[in-house]
């Protein structure tokens, strides 16, 4: 068989699913996907932990915690805003 025959068998099915990726809560054509849901979720964690360590903060950190994430905060600041965007990433940070 034709592999562009083959493909024509299966076009519905992917377009289909490419329009409705998997919905958790929808409901009049809108809805939460699953990505959306875990997407809040880690941001709830991430927003936790930052102000968990926010309260803790001293001028030498005396706990692995904190000094773990003022080092994930320099990372992305240094290498992936400063590393992507270049000169005046600081408003974007």
């Amino acid at each position: 068989m034709n592999p562009l025959e083959m493909l024509g068998e299966h076009v519905e099915h992917l377009i289909h699913s490419l329009q409705h990726p998997a919905l958790v809560v929808g409901a009049n054509g809108w809805g939460l996907t699953n990505y959306f849901l875990w997407a809040i979720i880690i941001f709830i964690i991430l927003l936790a932990v930052v102000f968990y360590a926010g309260k803790h903060l001293t001028l030498v950190p005396q706990n692995k915690f904190v000094s773990m994430v003022e080092y994930g905060y320099e990372f992305v600041r240094k290498d992936m805003a400063e590393g992507a965007i270049g000169h005046g990433f600081e408003k974007h940070v």
